[in-house]
């Protein structure tokens, strides 16, 4: 999201207050796009799992235009090109479908990734108060189908701070102030920001105060 000032969002993400807001930073200052370095899966061995820490782009989502009418047999993009030939594309005489006329060419890559974004970021206006940004995952070949396969690990330098919200208790304040002491000591560093999120009556809003905490007196 691009900021946290948002009262709804608190009350239906932050568990009404309680929980937390989570500061990253972007991967590269010097441009307009913003991504977050994240353990991802790149290829399979055996049923193996291979990962690597890689920038995964944040796309914006947009809550103006319509949803991307999508052609389902156009739109195969998962699959071999062979395979899609073979069992998509030609009947038992050889004959070739017009659908297949185009696959795998410059154009129909530009569309079907263009389609993926699209449909990824597409939202209704009623959402707009989200201001919400997306990383997008496509496996392709990956067998993603066990949960844990799915469960990905954000670079903890990537992550700049984090805001407690105005209702997160004193106990739950002290087991993640010290969970985050622990990772700073094992990563080697000595900054992070911890901010107290709190009800400003001048801007209807809610902001936030910086918590001084000295990470190297822990």
């Amino acid at each position: 999201m691009e900021d946290y000032t948002n009262s709804s969002i608190w009350g239906s993400y932050g568990d009404n207050h309680r929980g937390i807001c989570l500061i990253y930073t972007n991967a590269d200052q010097n441009s307009e796009e913003f991504k977050l370095k994240i353990e991802l899966p790149v290829s399979q061995d055996e049923k193996v799992l291979i990962k690597r820490v890689s920038d995964l782009p944040l796309y914006k989502v947009d809550y103006e235009r319509a949803f991307p009418r999508i052609d389902f047999f156009n739109h195969i993009g998962s699959l071999t090109i062979p395979i899609l030939q073979k069992n998509w594309y030609t009947d038992a005489n050889g004959k070739r479908s017009l659908c297949g006329s185009e696959i795998d060419t410059p154009k129909w890559r530009e569309k079907y990734w263009s389609n993926i974004i699209s449909s990824n970021t597409t939202k209704l206006s009623d959402w707009s108060y989200e201001k919400e940004y997306r990383a997008i995952l496509m496996p392709t070949m990956i067998d993603l189908s066990e949960k844990d396969s799915r469960k990905l690990k954000y670079d903890f330098n990537s992550l700049n701070g984090l805001i407690f919200g105005i209702k997160t208790p004193i106990s739950a304040k002290a087991k993640i102030v010290k969970i985050i002491i622990e990772l700073c000591k094992s990563e080697g560093r000595s900054d992070f920001n911890f901010y107290q999120a709190r009800y400003n009556p001048s801007t209807n809003k809610i902001s936030h105060y910086k918590v001084n905490l000295d990470i190297d007196s822990y």
